[in-house]
């Protein structure tokens, strides 16, 4: 009786994984340029001079592109990092690292399995001493 209820198990299993989608999302690196995507949507960003820029974001359903180039920016920013982990429930994550001066700040891009959403924020931090004033980050807007 036990090893059928075994087979069972194992025969759900498959079907259960892929009713989330945790195979159907990805996230590449090569260096500063990072290919965000599902079976739907998909989105390049690529650090160039001094920002975040989108190469594209396009619906890979019918070919159309969702953003439009960014406004250059006045506030150079440097690359100091990028990290991608997979979350819960198969999401991937992907944090990039910049800095301008003393603020810190973390772009945070969530890939959802399943599913057309690439969900975005911002942190920042300041890394210094004294306090600093931000105003305008306009390489931080969705088409950046």
């Amino acid at each position: 009786m036990k090893p059928k209820i075994l087979i069972a198990m194992f025969w759900l299993l498959p079907s259960f994984c892929f009713a989330l989608g945790s195979e159907d999302d990805y996230v590449r690196t090569d260096g500063a340029r990072w290919v965000l995507g599902t079976r739907s949507v998909e989105r390049t960003l690529v650090f160039k001079d001094g920002m975040i820029r989108t190469e594209n974001f396009r619906n890979k359903l019918d070919g159309h592109e969702l953003a439009h180039a960014p406004l250059p920016t006045e506030m150079p920013w440097n690359f100091i990092s990028s990290k991608t982990r997979k979350l819960r429930q198969g999401e991937l994550q992907l944090d990039i690292d910049l800095m301008h001066d003393s603020l810190a700040v973390t772009k945070t891009y969530v890939v959802y399995p399943g599913r057309s959403i690439v969900r975005e924020w911002t942190t920042f931090r300041n890394a210094g001493s004294v306090p600093i004033a931000v105003s305008d980050p306009e390489f931080l807007d969705l088409a950046g």
